[in-house]
């Protein structure tokens, strides 16, 4: 009897008779278990004692057949025979191609039943990838090379499929290149068009889409360039603002989009006049762009055609606050344009009157003050008029100093300054003073070639700055004797630079001059030139024309080594002959030594300052570019004169004498120890000889730098100890640190002071003032206290006599350590394993944060302490002994309450469990996804998944790249489902796992208030409630969100009523008329049947009364108290206007004018009432902190003895959440590794936020990487980032303005994986015999970049668990092996950052005896059988094979990727079989014959 097992026929094939001696009883049975009719004929042969039997078989699946002879079942039955159906492969859409382009199509094999999947694209010729996409679904592609009709076979357990061949067109390899002002921002209303550069004449027509911001497409005209060029000009007019998405195809490829276009109305914007404007009094104007799209706001105050300085302060997203002081009672112009368009209302004339009569008139300052010392009576200074180019008065500031006074002010604008100066009421004859303000050159001032040769043209760049039309610039070049050289100069006004071209007549020093508007511009700029460059070389012969000098420095220090490289050919070493000469004329010794090839160095030691001229020379002949002249320093000569120790307020004064330095300019800064600059002046007697004055206003060390030509004193930098010696002083640890919530003190000394009084101003972090308590002492010093309510930086400003003590106003960081968060340290940590623990003190404060890890004897570990990508401070240790760890942290000193802490150190970690399954609700009929971590530990891992009723469903277990496995589950019912894990037979803390599964869809509205037009009718003012049944749904909460007509969220209008028994009502609460849209949620998931339900609120705009004080306020009214101690209470806090739910809220009052009133607090709100409670601070001043628990409008009461304080009740709004950015989801996944050239594609999920603005940023090494968002209307994004460079990248994605959990996020950019450079090679990859098979073999990915490498064997029965383990010295050399059970086809799969490496997949035929091996690398079948498939009846991942491999030559011993065995491999052993296709087919029928033995 022939086994039929593993016999797949088609449906409606015949199947292959089966010969039976004596047939009692058969049972043919289909895959539904539906018994087949059969017919049961005799033998052809005419053996009586045989019988066939014969069945159709009409459906895919497993079909059983039993025979019993003699009512006993022959051996081997029941019988397994596979039915398939090529006919019911679907094949997508295959799309057209482009030449080097990817093309994607489906095939879903899911209905045809088990077999082999072949798919050959011409003829096997052009390589094809395959991607399981689950459910017996793939995803093909493959890379066309040639412009041609490409035919795709695919073929199902060797048939072909319906439609096969089919055919695939592939266009010609077009460089495509769109751009134009279509593609940026476009004003609506208005035609905008951009270009695509086909390079091809002959190019098709391209296909554009263009969806504006509602989702709807906008008309779209392409016209074809007439000229044959194969341009095309897309035209289309946006009508509505926002971004516009631009999809272009060609062949129905898309080509480089989509893009995004930003559409723009500026007569969306306003402008509007807010105050009537006087002479020397803020005028400010309103500008509300909100609805105008985005763009640029050009904003121009004028009076007279000269510009007046604006300041602009943004109010709200889009809404501008701009003011401006008139100075002149004129009319003045107000010019707003956005993106170059005038906005509404622009331009605007503004009328300026003059409050004392004639506009225009010169003010006098008042006398001013300075901050040293008053001056004497007949010594007094005043500025009469400092006046700007638009005649405003400028701040000036005045320090008495030794000499005078020194005076500072701060120019705004380019222009002429007036300064008038009066001196004991006289004004001084030598006024007015002029004084011309230029821009700044920014960078280098003069940018000379680094090597200057005379007879020639050279052409360089002078730094200007920015200029007008009615600026001149002059640049003179001069030789040493004063001849100047003529020169042309081009003048780009917009940038401020000035490019120079000058002929240079001979060799030796030039100097240069530049003036702007004839005043000097920058110093003087020295430079010369090198001899003749064509009369170096001689004209008879061309030896040292391959001489040449590669690296030249033209700056050196006296009796310091200098050197410069040269290029010297061969043969021309001894030619050669290098001369150095000092400013004398004397000869300098120099070296000449080879550093490699033909490369010198030539070394030379200067012994005094000056120029030096350095020549290279053949046969007595300069060559090139010689000679070239070095600048000698001799910074040692330089002297500093008169530097002292002082005290704090005396002007320091000394001199610099640089004059024998062989320096062309000098720079000195001076700051303080703690790194803030100090204001220097230096003053130039002569050349060579400054004066620096700096005035100390704080105690301390001051760093003097001085430099010489850009060169720093070796010396520096000089120290200047500044004291405070005989002033007053304050000192003490609250100046600079402090906890809030507890008293801080510092000590104020008076020193030698006798008369005037201590003044000391708090001003918090949300720059509120502070009680202070000043104490004095008996040494008449002060101890000053405060105890500060708000995290954040501090400003305490310490007056005596009104003047400012040495250091104020101080900055005190004021922290909560209490607030501090320590993550990751409750678990034990695994020996000699890095540890990591976070510290998340972002509601803390930013003091410095300490973290201390001592091991069990009380040594210090090394900790290594940074900055993560969610902006917590990470600490990384390595603990090297078991046992209980302290763990010590501290903020700006403070300790963190619950440290020391005892953390754990084991020799293994405990695995854990987690995933969003655990977090969240999971939809029915939706993939359930959990994560199991065992911790790097080795062991089996047993899921067991039970459904509401205790029956188990199936599950899949995938092992992941960094150890972990991800458990997943399709949840079919409603309910809780329970996920037992055991990891090497016990379970892992908390299994069974409870797993929430809801069904949205079940949420069951009551619509019986909606109208005929679909509309649910509300009243304004009133509660208006909805029915909603969730009985069916699950487990879960209800949840409400009500937007008006323009998506806008409305809060605190929807709450929901549960009412038990699945029953809740929705309360919706209107305070105003209108169009409103209500969505509901289930478990945070969307409802879609209310997503959304469309209202309309009728009636008068009256809110709701409170509940609970309704009574109240009717029966009797607040009645406001006049009583002038009621009045001296004062409130001030965040918590007096708005709260979080579960947050606590804080406010102070402080009643210290009224000491003998009793004060108390209470929140009363719609359904509940929250205690406050109150902490006396002293002084009968109060701290009251509350934390409610639901969110809501509240009433905040404040009494005093009984009676409401000034403005109570205070209405208190409790937001559910502090932040809508704490509810935006970030996919983190793919943000781990970047590839450069490949975009970093992320998830945004905002539907939990609300309604906010979403923006991204990314910043490499050196410079931003292109962010996109893509907006898929449902309050999620796509965000995709471009990397141009390697290295770390961070990206800061940030909602309404406020970071999203876990941005920053930081990840690297590298080159892009190279899977050819993998190489694999071993037995496991071999044919072999199963008893003695070695399963083991080797990846080496040396040299293939960055990339994650993915290993899986498939047998016949399906996969296989590999082993992986890197290698102990090589960590580029995995070491892998799996376990075969049975013989049969094994295929291994090698990837590479998800590409397949050279050779894979590998094939590996394992038999049971060293006959079939032979067979199989003879080609010849191995056995009789039939092969097994590669496709198991359960499902499982597309075998890669797409055709045969290819027939190496006879006898070469190659590995499967084509590569020679590795060194020291056994020889005499074949890598395949030659021309034998794996996995093999069926053998034709008359290769079946009788075995004696059974196949499993």
């Amino acid at each position: 009897m022939k086994d039929s097992k593993g016999y797949n026929p088609s449906i409606n094939e015949a199947v292959p008779n089966f010969f039976l001696y004596d047939l009692s009883q058969n049972t043919f049975l289909d895959a539904s278990r539906n018994e087949l009719p059969v017919q049961i004929l005799n033998d052809e042969g005419g053996d009586e004692e045989l019988k066939q039997i014969r069945f159709i078989p009409e459906i895919v699946g497993d079909h059983e057949i039993s025979i019993k002879v003699d009512e006993m079942e022959v051996t081997g039955s029941p019988f397994i025979v596979r039915v398939h159906d090529p006919a019911k492969i679907k094949v997508g859409d295959i799309p057209n191609g482009i030449i080097n382009t990817p093309v994607h199509f489906i095939v879903d094999a899911a209905e045809a039943g088990v077999g082999n999947l072949e798919v050959a694209v011409n003829e096997g010729t052009i390589a094809s990838m395959a991607r399981a996409l689950g459910h017996h679904k793939y995803e093909i592609s493959f890379v066309p090379l040639e412009s041609i009709d490409h035919k795709i076979s695919i073929r199902f357990n060797n048939e072909p499929v319906t439609g096969s061949p089919f055919v695939c067109k592939i266009g010609s390899d077009t460089q495509f290149n769109i751009f134009g002002t279509g593609l940026e921002r476009i004003p609506v209303g208005k035609p905008a068009e951009f270009t695509i550069q086909t390079g091809d004449p002959k190019a098709q027509m391209p296909s554009i889409e263009v969806i504006d911001p509602r989702g709807e497409k906008i008309p779209v005209t392409v016209e074809k360039d007439a000229k044959g060029k194969g341009e095309f000009t897309v035209e289309y007019t946006p009508k509505t603002v926002g971004n516009h998405t631009i999809e272009v195809r060609y062949q129905n490829q898309i080509i480089g989009s989509p893009f995004t276009s930003k559409a723009f109305d500026a007569g969306q914007a306003h402008l509007s006049l807010e105050e009537e404007a006087m002479v020397g009094r803020a005028c400010t104007f309103l500008i509300d762009a909100a609805k105008a799209g985005a763009g640029n706001m050009e904003i121009i105050v004028s009076i007279d055609g000269r510009n007046v300085p604006n300041f602009v302060q943004a109010e709200s997203q889009a809404k501008f606050k701009v003011s401006f002081t008139p100075q002149e009672a004129k009319e003045h112009l107000i010019s707003v344009k956005f993106n170059g368009f005038p906005i509404p209302g622009s331009p605007l004339r503004c009328p300026v009157s003059s409050p004392t009569g004639r506009g225009g008139e010169r003010r006098e300052l008042s006398p001013i003050q300075t901050t040293a010392e008053r001056p004497k009576s007949n010594e007094e200074i005043r500025l009469v008029g400092d006046l700007g180019p638009n005649k405003k008065t400028i701040p000036v500031e005045i320090v008495r100093v030794d000499e005078g006074f020194d005076v500072e002010f701060l120019p705004e604008i380019l222009g002429e300054y007036k300064i008038d100066i009066e001196l004991d009421g006289k004004l001084l004859s030598l006024c007015p003073i002029i004084c011309h303000c230029i821009e700044e050159p920014i960078g280098s001032f003069v940018n000379l070639p680094e090597i200057v040769n005379s007879g020639e043209k050279i052409t360089f760049d002078v730094n200007v700055g920015k200029c007008n039309k009615k600026d001149d610039i002059r640049v003179e070049i001069c030789t040493e004797d004063g001849t100047v050289i003529p020169a042309t100069i081009k003048l780009d006004r917009n940038v401020g630079i000035a490019k120079v071209t000058c002929f240079l007549p001979k060799s030796g020093g030039y100097f240069m001059d530049i003036y702007r508007n004839n005043l000097p511009l920058g110093e003087r700029v020295h430079f010369s030139a090198a001899g003749d460059v064509h009369s170096s070389q001689p004209s008879s012969s061309e030896e040292n024309a391959g001489v040449r000098i590669l690296y030249f420095e033209k700056k050196a220090l006296a009796d310091r080594s200098t050197a410069f490289e040269l290029e010297i050919p061969a043969g021309l070493e001894k030619h050669i002959n290098l001369e150095v000469l000092d400013p004398e004329g004397s000869t300098l010794p120099i070296t000449l030594s080879r550093l490699e090839g033909h490369t010198f160095s030539a070394e030379w030691i200067p012994t005094t300052e000056g120029p030096h001229t350095v020549s290279v020379k053949i046969n007595q002949k300069n060559i090139a570019g010689t000679p070239l002249t070095v600048s000698v320093l001799d910074l040692s000569a330089v002297r500093v004169i008169g530097l002292k120790n002082d005290a704090v307020g005396v002007q320091q004064r000394f001199n610099i004498d640089w004059s024998n330095s062989g320096g062309s300019n000098i720079a000195v800064s001076i700051q303080h120890e703690d790194g803030e600059a100090a204001k220097v002046s230096l003053k130039k007697i002569r050349q060579g000889l400054h004066v620096c004055t700096f005035n100390p206003k704080k105690p301390g060390l001051y760093l003097l730098n001085i430099s010489v030509d850009d060169v720093p004193l070796p010396e520096c930098p000089y120290e200047c100890l500044i004291s405070n010696a005989g002033a007053v002083r304050a000192r003490g640890d609250a100046l600079t640190k402090a906890q809030r919530g507890k008293t801080a003190r510092f000590e104020v000394s008076l020193g030698n002071a006798t008369r005037g009084e201590l003044d000391v101003l708090i001003t918090d972090s949300l720059q509120g003032p502070l009680p202070v308590r000043c104490y004095k002492q008996q040494d008449d010093s002060y101890w000053v206290e405060f105890t500060p309510e708000q995290i954040g930086t501090h400003q305490i400003e310490v007056t005596f006599g009104e003047v400012p003590v040495a250091g104020s106003p101080f900055k005190c960081e004021v922290v909560d350590p209490k607030k501090v968060i320590i993550k990751n340290a409750d678990d034990p940590f695994i020996i000699r394993h890095i540890a990591k623990v976070a510290v998340n003190r972002r509601a803390a404060g930013n003091g410095m944060l300490e973290i201390d890890i001592t091991d069990p004897q009380g040594t210090p570990l090394k900790v290594e302490q940074i900055r993560n990508s969610i902006g917590d401070d990470q600490a990384t240790f390595l603990p090297v002994k078991l046992g209980v760890h302290k763990l010590s942290v501290k903020l700006a000193g403070f300790q963190v309450p619950g440290t020391p802490k005892q953390i754990i150190v084991e020799e293994q970690g405990m695995p854990t469990v987690y995933g969003a399954a655990m977090d969240y609700a999971v939809e029915k009929d939706m993939q359930a996804s959990m994560i199991f971590d065992p911790k790097k530990t080795n062991g089996g891992i047993k899921v067991d998944v039970r459904n509401p009723e205790g029956e188990k469903i199936r599950h899949s277990t995938n092992k992941r790249p960094d150890g972990t496995s991800e458990i997943s589950f399709r949840a079919m019912q409603v309910g809780l489902h329970k996920v037992s894990i055991d990891f090497n037979n016990k379970p892992v803390a908390g299994s069974p796992f409870q797993i929430s599964v809801i069904d949205p869809k079940k949420v069951l509205i009551n619509d019986e208030e909606i109208g005929k037009d679909g509309l649910l009718q509300l009243k304004v003012g009133h509660q208006n409630r909805i029915d909603v049944d969730t009985t069916a749904a699950g487990s879960g909460k209800l949840r409400a969100e009500v937007r008006d007509s323009e998506g806008e969220l409305i809060s605190d209008i929807a709450t929901v009523d549960n009412l038990g028994y699945g029953k809740s009502q929705v309360v919706i609460a209107p305070k105003h008329s209108g169009n409103l849209k209500i969505y509901l949620y289930w478990a945070e998931q969307v409802v879609p049947t209310a997503y959304p339900i469309l209202a309309i609120a009728k009636g008068e705009g009256i809110a709701r009364p409170l509940h609970g004080y309704q009574e109240a306020q009717t029966s009797r009214e607040i009645r406001e108290i006049n009583s002038d101690a009621i009045n001296r209470i004062f409130v001030r806090g965040e918590g007096l206007k708005r709260a979080a739910i579960k947050s606590p809220a804080e406010f102070i009052i402080d009643g210290s004018e009224v000491t003998d009133t009793k004060i108390s607090s209470s929140l009363i709100g719609d359904k509940a009432d929250i205690p406050v409670r109150l902490q006396h601070l002293g002084n009968n001043v109060y701290k009251a902190t509350y934390t409610p628990l639901q969110g809501g409008d509240y009433e905040l009461h404040i009494l005093a003895d009984g009676k409401h304080i000034k403005d109570s009740p205070f209405p208190v709004n409790i937001l559910s959440h502090s932040s809508p950015a704490e509810l935006v989801v970030v996919d983190q996944k793919s943000l781990k590794l970047g590839i450069i050239g490949e975009d970093v594609k992320t998830i945004i999920d905002t539907r939990k936020a609300g309604s906010g603005f979403l923006s991204a940023s990314c910043v490499g090494p050196s410079k931003l990487a292109y962010c996109e968002l893509y907006d898929h209307r449902d309050g999620t994004y796509l965000l995709n980032l471009k990397p141009t460079e390697l290295g770390k990248h961070t990206l800061t994605i940030k909602y309404s303005e406020e970071h999203v959990p876990g941005s920053p996020f930081a990840f690297n950019v590298s080159n892009p994986p190279d899977p050819s450079k993998v190489k694999v090679y071993g037995p496991g990859i071999e044919h072999g015999i199963l008893h003695s098979f070695k399963s083991n073999f080797i990846v080496e990915t040396k040299g293939a970049g960055a990339g994650q490498l993915t290993v899986r064997v498939r047998g016949p029965k399906g996969a296989f668990n590999v082993e992986m383990q890197r290698d102990k010295e090589q960590d580029r050399t995995i070491h892998c092996k799996y376990e075969p059970r049975e013989p049969g086809d094994y295929q291994v799969e090698v990837k590479w950052h998800g590409s397949h490496v050279i050779g894979s997949p590998f094939f590996a035929m394992i038999v049971d005896t060293e006959e079939e091996l032979k067979r199989f690398l003879a080609g010849e079948a191995p056995s009789q059988m039939p092969a097994t498939p590669f496709i198991p009846p359960g499902g499982g991942p597309i075998p890669g094979w797409m055709g045969p491999p290819p027939m190496g030559p006879p006898g070469a011993m190659m590995s499967p990727m084509g590569y020679p065995p590795p060194p020291g491999y056994p020889a005499g052993r074949r890598y395949g079989p030659g021309p034998m296709p794996m996995p093999m087919g069926p053998p034709p029928p008359q290769a079946l014959q009788p075995r004696n033995r059974r196949h499993h």
